[in-house]
């Protein structure tokens, strides 16, 4: 029970009060959180086992009923096996997690008279409350945690930041379902019964130790190295490791009763995986990998598309705040400075290292439950000189009010951080409407000039599409303007020429326009038509921007938003601010992979200079 007598108890249920302001508000859970991705990969298991009973088959009846509520193109059908069966590629650590949820939801369907079939209104709320659930929960024994090290203040403020100015708050009130708040619940669990089993020696916190590391290995295999956890507690010097020894030897009924608990976790899926494909032990992500040779760390922590640190700039003081855990000999200090950098070189090393579906970077979610203590250690020291305490406070601020305001913004449609460049999330700080420029900024990180410092110089292609031997040329006038008709990848008109025939210097713009109409109302951002500037050397491209078609034709809304019936004047610059040499080629072409219709006109690339350098 939550005694309102202290700070951090206050805080706690302000926390409580906007999480559960935001839930009502987003209410993403009408979205059909549960019938696409990795929602529904975690969720399948429970309609298809318990209503379905398709989970050794093909999963047939778990497509036709979600198709049943969504009229999209629903694409995850599970993996086809060489025996002919299909088979869930997630493992079920989530699902387990759903469960009592998933049993509520059923007895309101049964008892109001939904279809009680696993993807009715019931559930889809039923999951969503979940998440909320346990993300209330985790920061709730996240306070007792802390409070073991750290005073009611510190605690306090810690609670806030992880709370509010980290993305937890973003999976645990807007993108619903994923397993990051509940692999979080999990790490806050693992610390506290850590803590308490190296102080009680009671057996019941050993047990939790081993369910907690299981179920985090059910979840996401690859953290299994969360056992360094319990393993390394309180070890600060070699002279440790004698004792832990001991401990293990007078307490071996505990320790070998957790590992019991770790492997019995684990049954299940091994028996899923046995009756699917005929072996105990199966990678289920076929096709998909780690790379280890090349891992993606420094975009992966500073990267525009969902770089940690970025979109998550407060943890920037956890990890200053290592350095004040180690002096201060917290147990903890070395499990988590081991586990860190291990933590991350995987997770970076996966081949979609920005980690799609999500803001910021989703995997380090889960890390925050142990990244508060040294969270707390740096807010500690910093907070001690009145200095440092009066520029902290407004950073603190902006840190919140950036993850809570960006959040705001993907219910916009216009945060996106997966693909995004620094420019569009410098130029979308605080917006609630986009312009033109802003959609550009979201293609390429160029920053669009102010052309009253820019002058003209010379037009280097031109082309009015009035060419009648084009045999794509529209024989169809639309809207009173003839138009080249877009139907091939690659199409044959643009430039193409030696730089050296041109004047481009380094630092000069490209200024390309072109006029576009389509008929294609879907919104599918990556299969729009790009027109593509590209300079090469040696046949090899050392810069390449490509800027999609149908998103810019009078829209100043979303990326994802397409008028259709109209013609639009599409201008932006690309700006050329690399070293170039006379003999490179330039080339602006227009780039169709997915080959998706669309008509073009009046298409001009000019070159323009600063007005302070000479022509």
């Amino acid at each position: 029970m939550i005694k309102l007598k202290s700070v951090s108890s206050l805080v706690l249920v302000f926390i409580i009060v906007v999480y559960l302001l935001a839930f009502g508000y987003f209410k993403t859970w009408n979205n059909q959180i549960l019938t696409q991705g990795d929602t529904w990969g975690y969720y399948a298991y429970l309609p298809s086992i318990f209503l379905l009973h398709d989970i050794n088959s093909n999963l047939e009846l778990n497509y036709t009923t979600r198709k049943k509520y969504y009229t999209g193109n629903i694409i995850d059908k599970g993996n086809d096996l060489p025996n002919g069966k299909r088979m869930i590629k997630y493992t079920m650590g989530v699902a387990l997690f759903e469960l009592p949820f998933f049993a509520i939801a059923t007895l309101v369907a049964y008892t109001f008279g939904w279809a009680a079939d696993g993807f009715s209104t019931p559930y889809h709320i039923a999951i969503a409350i979940s998440v909320l659930f346990y993300a209330i929960l985790s920061i709730w024994l996240l306070r007792r945690v802390l409070r073991y090290y750290f005073s009611e203040n510190i605690t306090a403020l810690t609670l806030l930041l992880v709370g509010l100015a980290t993305n937890l708050f973003y999976f645990s009130t807007y993108n619903l379902g994923m397993s990051h708040s509940f692999l979080f619940c999990l790490y806050v669990v693992l610390l506290y019964s850590t803590i308490k089993w190296f102080a009680t020696n009671k057996w019941k916190y050993a047990l939790l130790i081993g369910l907690c590391c299981c179920w985090i290995n059910l979840i996401r295999p690859v953290e299994l190295i969360c056992v360094l956890f319990p393993l390394l507690y309180g070890i600060v010097s070699f002279k440790d490791i004698p004792k832990r020894l001991i401990h293990i030897k007078q307490h071996w009924q505990a320790y070998l009763a957790a590992l019991a608990t770790f492997v019995l976790i684990n049954v299940p899926q091994l028996i899923y995986w046995k009756l699917q494909t005929g072996t105990w032990l199966y990678y289920s992500y076929q096709g998909e990998s780690f790379d280890f040779k090349h891992p993606h760390i420094w975009e992966g922590m500073l990267g525009a598309n969902n770089g940690w640190l970025i979109y998550t700039p407060v943890m920037v003081f956890a990890l200053f705040g290592l350095v004040s855990l180690w002096q201060r000999g917290n147990a903890f200090r070395l499990p988590i400075v081991l586990f860190l950098p291990i933590h991350i070189y995987v997770i970076y090393s996966w081949w979609c290292w920005n980690y799609i579906n999500g803001y910021g970077s989703r995997p380090m979610v889960e890390t925050y439950a142990f990244l508060s203590l040294p969270l707390a250690a740096c807010m500690s020291s910093l907070l001690n000189s009145n200095l440092l305490k009066s520029l902290l406070v407004p950073i603190l601020l902006f840190c919140t009010w950036h993850n809570i305001f960006t959040t705001y913004q993907y219910t916009l449609g216009i945060a996106w951080s997966q693909d995004s460049t620094y420019a569009y999330w410098l130029s979308t700080l605080g917006k609630t409407k986009l312009n033109v420029t802003d959609i550009i900024y979201y293609d390429t990180n160029d920053w669009q000039p102010d052309t009253t410092q820019i002058q003209l110089v010379s037009t280097l292609y031109k082309n009015t599409f009035n060419d009648s031997t084009s045999t794509n040329l529209s024989q169809t006038v639309k809207l009173g303007k003839e138009a080249y008709h877009v139907t091939e990848e690659f199409s044959p008109f643009g430039l193409d020429t030696i730089v050296g025939k041109t004047n481009l210097r380094k630092g000069d713009y490209l200024k390309i326009t072109i006029d576009a109409f389509t008929d294609n109302a879907s919104s599918d951002y990556y299969r729009m038509n790009l027109l593509t500037t590209t300079l090469l050397h040696n046949n090899k491209s050392y810069k390449w921007e490509g800027i999609r078609l149908e998103n810019k034709i009078n829209n100043n809304n979303t990326i994802w938003n397409v008028n259709t019936g109209q013609w639009g004047t599409i201008v932006f610059f690309i700006h050329v601010n690399e070293d170039i040499e006379p003999t490179d080629v330039l080339q602006v072409y227009n780039w169709n992979p997915h080959k998706r219709e669309i008509f073009v006109a009046n298409m001009e690339v000019s070159l323009w200079r600063s007005k302070d350098k000479n022509n």
